[in-house]
């Protein structure tokens, strides 16, 4: 199958790039945030998923980390995170999204699941933790992020090998960049130096990533939130 682009497309193709390029330098953030966790002892105790209504009884029934999307920052897995905002924000650009696709249905609504973490069955799974957005941050999430084909590196969690990771979010330009990844349009260095921690620490993630995993996880409550709570916030 061949792909003809004529040089008006070709040019604002990699206008775009430069955009993204640019939107990212701009935001510059220092690699050397560090983070106050570093083990499972520093892990919160609590921590919460953010997603929307129409999932209710399928996480009662209990979690799936198949289900999760393959291409995930630190692989395909169930996320969470210590930071409640960041969860209630995630679950209602989900519920709008959704709302957005699925005009003729109830709309969704967005829920957030506080869990308790077993933090004495975790410490007997493999994990992975990133104290800052450094460079073997970045190597992970690229390989996670683009796939095996185009990955630099086997330091990648495709394969599940490690059953939780923990560290920052990556910022929202990412699936611009993955996409240009796949075009040749950028390199791996571009990438690289592009990639920076979504609200630095403010902002992070704990991924489960098997079966056993998500067994550390302790469901203590459900919050449904109307839509038009948080539209008057």
């Amino acid at each position: 199958m061949k792909f003809i682009c004529n040089q008006n497309v070709l040019n604002e193709a990699l206008n775009s790039v430069s955009r993204v390029m640019s939107n990212c330098s701009t935001n510059e953030q220092p690699t050397s945030v560090i983070s106050s966790i570093s083990s499972i002892d520093s892990l919160p105790d609590i921590v919460y998923h953010g997603t929307i209504s129409i999932y209710r009884d399928s996480l009662l029934a209990g979690i799936d980390v198949k289900v999760g999307f393959k291409s995930a920052d630190f692989g395909q897995g169930f996320y969470t995170t210590s930071n409640f905002e960041q969860a209630k924000r995630l679950a209602f650009d989900r519920a709008k999204a959704y709302n957005k696709r699925h005009k003729d249905e109830s709309d969704a609504q967005p829920m957030i699941l506080t869990y308790k973490i077993n933090k004495s069955l975790l410490s007997k799974q493999k994990g992975l933790f990133f104290v800052s957005p450094d460079e073997k941050w970045k190597e992970f999430i690229y390989n996670n992020r683009v796939g095996i084909d185009f990955s630099v590196s086997k330091y990648y969690n495709k394969d599940g090998k490690y059953a939780y990771v923990y560290g920052c979010v990556a910022d929202s330009n990412i699936t611009e960049m993955v996409g240009y990844i796949k075009r040749k349009q950028i390199t791996y260095g571009d990438f690289v130096d592009s990639l920076k921690a979504l609200k630095q620490n403010d902002y992070d993630q704990l991924s489960f990533h098997t079966s056993n995993a998500v067994k550390v996880l302790d469901l203590i409550e459900i919050e449904i939130i109307e839509m038009e709570a948080i539209l008057i916030e």
